[in-house]
């Protein structure tokens, strides 16, 4: 138990936490590319058939990454075929269930939605948890108990208070694209609570590894993938006009595991 345990560890950390157990690692690197695998009996393991990937070098002949492959089979995620691996529909669908995807389309009706609470503090657990669905949601954090979002949080909102029983505790308004908050424009204020400036040279560096080709092709992909996980894909209208974000996501469109998350 110890070793996967320490297995899934080096999953989290060489994805930069974005894989979990050893079946996202597996559908995963078959999804990339890496689908031409050879089951060796005097190796009792997955011998790699790509030798440029040096990220894979370091977890491909781990007996328990073999067990990943066949519980991923076993939920029909992968599929054996000749002497390799092919992922599944149910695959893909668990790609992008697991992995941030761009969203090409942004709606936006030109406000910004403040939601504000007081929860009790003998219901901690709970105002944890509304944190963290905030975050999840795409909400950014003004304050310790403020936090803004320029999609309508309404319906996603309704039915977590209604779980917790927290609606009259937490309240939703809003204001239009052109108000303020405190000293500050909405413009400002979303470049400053969303971090914009410091997610911006993230994907700046990332194009940059990609021109230079300083990292293989799975590095490559967490890199993007990692940025895109803390992006909160904000309207394009509210983006900077420097904004390296759409650059960065048509460069990862040419590498081959695209068409999972797009």
């Amino acid at each position: 138990m110890a070793r996967v345990k320490n297995f899934k560890e080096q999953i989290g950390r060489l994805s930069l936490h974005l894989l979990d157990t050893t079946i996202d690692l597996s559908v995963f690197l078959v999804a990339l590319g890496f689908s031409t695998y050879i089951y060796s009996r005097q190796t009792d393991g997955i011998v790699r058939s790509i030798e440029t990937a040096v990220w894979a070098k370091r977890v491909f002949r781990q007996k328990v990454l073999k067990g990943g492959f066949w519980n991923a089979r076993r939920k029909g995620l992968l599929e054996k075929e000749g002497g390799g691996w092919q992922i599944t529909d149910a695959g893909k669908e668990y790609l992008r269930k697991i992995l941030p995807v761009y969203k090409k389309k942004r709606p936006w009706n030109g406000k910004i939605y403040l939601v504000t609470y007081d929860v009790p503090e003998k219901r901690h657990r709970e105002r944890n948890l509304l944190r963290e669905y905030l975050k999840r949601i795409g909400c950014g954090m003004l304050q310790a108990s403020v936090w803004l979002t320029p999609y309508n949080p309404r319906e996603n909102l309704k039915e977590f208070l209604a779980d917790y029983k927290l609606g009259g505790w937490v309240i939703v308004s809003d204001i239009g694209k052109d108000g303020n908050v405190g000293q500050l424009a909405i413009r400002d204020l979303v470049r400053q609570v969303y971090k914009l400036e410091e997610l911006n040279s993230r994907y700046r560096e990332f194009l940059q590894e990609a021109e230079e080709k300083k990292r293989d092709l799975l590095s490559l992909s967490f890199s993007y993938l990692a940025v895109l996980k803390d992006d909160p894909q904000l309207p394009f209208e509210l983006l900077p006009k420097d904004w390296w974000g759409e650059r960065a996501y048509a460069v990862f469109k040419t590498l081959p595991t695209f068409q999972y998350f797009s």
